[in-house]
């Protein structure tokens, strides 16, 4: 299924065509008059239990028609707060829903906070319509029976700027817990389940006490069907009555579901007098689904203790079926659910004995062809990314696909995984950390690091860090815990690690194959975005696509695998970059994104040397880090550094930062450029970074082609970064600039090698040189081919230059 979310919708979008496409997104629809916008002004008494998902019933709808358009919400599983008074809101609300901002229809001209706030319902709850705790004055909640109406209706106070427009759109993120625990769950009610609550009651109800029981029922369906009884009503009550009998542990639910649904779906193919309705196999399909939601509703106010007790009586041979189950509110028409897949795709024979169905009843294996309509029709689609945003807001991972980062050790990986794992955090979902390499306390320490509080660390992340092969005890506990808190993001840490703890081969395809079908099928299958970490060879020569060893581990990616290459090394106090490349995108969604294809970006790893405070970002290849705009922007803060330190030689970096006038993530940025360009040397001192100038930084450096700064070499830092990458060519350097030839540099190069310090991540991380020693005179640099001093534009002599 599709998670639930908020397509974009133009305001002048058709409303047939909107429908559609928020049922594509999960949402049940429904018309509603614009004058009242009354749940049942269109559809009459039993709304609830009428709205729908299936294309067909839309099209049917709303075709021709000037109805509005309402999203059913408690059936949809979400939760909506209409706010009428957002200066009333309590601040409890304001807090936790700033924090977590969720999708956002804005229903008023000139009141941008006036409207719609969507939210997913928290799992296992089922929300009404009441405030609890939330106090009153602001506007109202819309649970279980609610609706709302949704752009592109007509708003029916459009005269007064009254509009449907939508603000944000996007996936649903969970309610935040502070919310949810004010607002009191729904009464019971004869409204239909919603699919989770289905999902759930049919995971859940697999005694079979009395299995032979289930064949009584469908022979009182034939009894019925051949009276000339509604099909419609036949079935209600038969799927209700079986639903409470699965649910006292007699048979199970599953079984009894799909028995009923072929027997129902043959009933519905042909007219017995020439006068009823007919239905398409997957037209009579979906209306038995909306009949299961009804009726697994009703299962919560029966008293099970009375039908086992009367099972016996009930199911005597030869009673009507009116017998079998307690008189319904028989006004209800439960309508089709469209593209679910809680119930197996069963065979749409023409058997005229409905009693053949018990047979359909098992559940067919993945051997058995699955039901393409819901793809073709565009109720399951294709899902774009949905984890791992970069700036510009574009996504890198798949949801319910095996996604991988790809790089050699220390590359960055696990900083770019644990970004996706922040991200997925702040929108209200949980994350599940397979770690088959780090410990807890190292994930828990980096996940500090970039800000996630410990409270949400421990209640919505969860680490596991398996040193047993999955057996079966192992993989029930695995499937229990995904079941309990279904995860919005899987990282699997370490997959070499993770094969070899299972014995099996890195090599061997066989065994990769194996693995794929052992833990990485199963955990996509869970809806989870599943991201694999792993290594790549050392030597680039031999390095081909995907990870070390055997190839059959890139063939079972089904998502997007992205390499991770480091462009300058991260450690402690230190700035980091790294460049994402895709490897691999099936369903090319981020190749779209990517330049050529290829580049899908720049990861930004910033640390603080006070603090280790981390932060991760992801710029798209059109924000580059070196744009002139940047330079510009830094370029007179380096000046003024270089000023300050002439007269504090050897100042720490906070020093610095009190003294030189601008924004402090700009003069950071700006110290930094001028360590990688070799202006400032950097050495450590117990627990301080001292800072050294050794040349003038000019703006008039930067008018050779950005070539007058001194190559930007990295300096061995060490940390989470990686290797030292190979320094530019000496054509691609000393032709466009030349520095004095000095302490250490190189006459065949005429370039001044880097100062070897080390980062703070290493085992001492000094400097062995007195930067004293290290200030020389000033360097010319090359504009037009012939010497400037970079510090007052003064021509130089040309003797000497090349």
């Amino acid at each position: 299924m599709t998670e639930l979310h908020i397509p974009e919708v133009d305001d002048d979008s058709d409303t047939l065509g909107a429908a559609l496409a928020y049922a594509r997104a999960g949402w049940y629809v429904l018309p509603v008059d614009q004058a009242t916008k009354h749940a049942g002004s269109v559809l009459g008494k039993g709304w609830p239990s009428k709205s729908s998902r299936d294309p067909e019933q839309i099209i049917a709808w709303f075709a021709g028609t000037d109805d509005a358009l309402a999203l059913h919400v408690g059936r949809s599983g979400a939760i909506v707060f209409d706010v009428d008074r957002p200066e009333a809101l309590p601040s409890l609300m304001v807090a936790a829903l700033g924090v977590v901002p969720g999708p956002f229809q804005s229903t008023r001209e000139g009141d941008e906070r006036r409207g719609h706030y969507f939210y997913a319902a928290p799992p296992g709850r089922v929300l009404g319509n009441r405030l609890g705790g939330l106090g009153k004055g602001w506007g109202e909640v819309r649970g279980k029976n609610g609706i709302v109406v949704v752009a592109p209706s007509t708003h029916e106070k459009k005269s007064e700027g009254g509009r449907y427009h939508w603000v944000r759109t996007g996936s649903l993120p969970l309610l935040p817990q502070p919310v949810a625990a004010e607002l009191p769950d729904a009464g019971d009610s004869a409204d239909a389940a919603t699919d989770g609550e289905v999902r759930a009651f049919l995971d859940r109800h697999t005694a079979r006490e009395r299995p032979e029981l289930l064949h009584g029922v469908l022979t009182q369906v034939a009894t019925a069907l051949a009276t000339g009884e509604s099909r419609h009503g036949i079935a209600l009550r038969a799927t209700a009555g079986a639903m409470r009998e699965a649910a006292a542990g007699l048979y199970p639910a599953l079984e009894a579901a799909t028995a009923l649904l072929e027997a129902f779906t043959r009933a519905m193919a042909t007219s017995r007098d020439g006068s009823e309705r007919t239905l398409t196999w997957a037209q009579a399909r979906g209306e038995f689904m909306g009949i299961l939601a009804w009726a697994v509703a009703q299962v919560h106010a029966a008293d099970l203790a009375a039908v086992r007790a009367d099972v016996d009586t009930r199911l005597a041979p030869g009673d009507a079926l009116a017998g079998l189950i307690a008189p319904q509110d028989r006004t209800a028409e439960p309508p089709p659910f469209g593209g679910d897949t809680f119930l197996p795709e069963v065979a749409k024979s023409q058997v005229d004995d409905p009693l053949g169905a018990a047979e359909a009843a098992r559940e067919r294996t993945s051997w058995w062809p699955r039901g393409l309509g819901s793809i073709v029709t565009g109720v399951e689609e294709e899902p774009p990314p949905a984890v791992l945003a970069r700036l510009d807001g574009a996504r890198l991972f798949y949801a319910r696909k095996v996604n991988a980062l790809l790089g050699e050790s220390e590359s960055g990986k696990t900083w770019v995984a644990l970004l996706a794992v922040v991200q997925t955090l702040a929108e209200g979902g949980t994350v599940v950390y397979l770690d088959f390499e780090d410990t807890a306390s190292g994930i828990v320490g980096r996940a500090r690091a970039l800000g996630i509080p410990d409270d949400v660390i421990v209640s919505r992340l969860s680490y596991i860090g398996p040193d047993e092969v999955l057996h079966a005890a192992a993989s029930e506990d695995l499937r229990e815990h995904l079941a309990a808190v279904r995860p919005a993001l899987i990282v699997l840490d370490g997959w070499n690690a993770a094969m070899t703890l299972l014995g099996l081969n890195l090599e061997s395809n066989t065994d990769a194959t194996r693995f794929a079908q052992m833990l990485l099928k199963p955990l996509a299958a869970t809806g989870a975005a599943v991201v694999a970490i792993d290594h790549v060879p050392k030597n680039k020569e031999n390095r081909g696509k995907g990870g070390i060893g055997a190839q059959a581990k890139r063939a079972m990616l089904t998502g997007c695998a992205i390499t991770v290459e480091v462009a300058e090394p991260f450690g402690r106090g230190m700035t980091g970059r790294l460049r994402l490349h895709v490897d691999k995108d099936r369903a090319g969604h981020v190749r779209a994104v990517s330049a050529e294809a290829k580049f899908a970006g720049t990861a930004i790893l910033e640390s603080d040397a006070n603090t280790g405070k981390v932060t991760v970002s992801i710029r798209p290849p059109d924000m580059g880090t070196r744009t002139e705009r940047e330079q510009d922007r830094r370029a007179p803060l380096m000046e003024a550094i270089c000023g300050y330190l002439q007269g504090n030689p050897q100042a720490p970096q906070n020093e610095i930062y009190r003294n030189v006038e601008g924004r402090q993530s700009d003069v950071k940025e700006a110290l930094e450029e001028l360590v990688r360009g070799e202006y400032v040397v950097r050495r450590k001192a117990g627990q301080a970074y001292l800072h050294t100038v050794v040349r003038l930084y000019s703006p008039l450096a930067a008018l050779a082609g950005m070539s007058g700064l001194p190559v930007s070499v990295p300096s061995g830092h060490g940390g989470h970064g990686a290797e030292k990458p190979a320094q530019k060519s000496d054509t691609t350097v000393s032709a466009r600039f030349g520095t004095r030839l000095g302490h250490g540099s190189d006459p065949q190069s005429n370039r001044v090698p880097p100062p070897p310090f080390r980062g703070a991540d290493t085992v001492d991380g000094e400097d062995e040189r007195d930067p004293s020693d290290l200030i020389a005179p000033t360097p010319w640099i090359l504009v037009g081919g012939e010497r400037v001093d970079p510090r007052t534009g003064e021509l130089l002599d040309t003797e000497g230059a090349t």
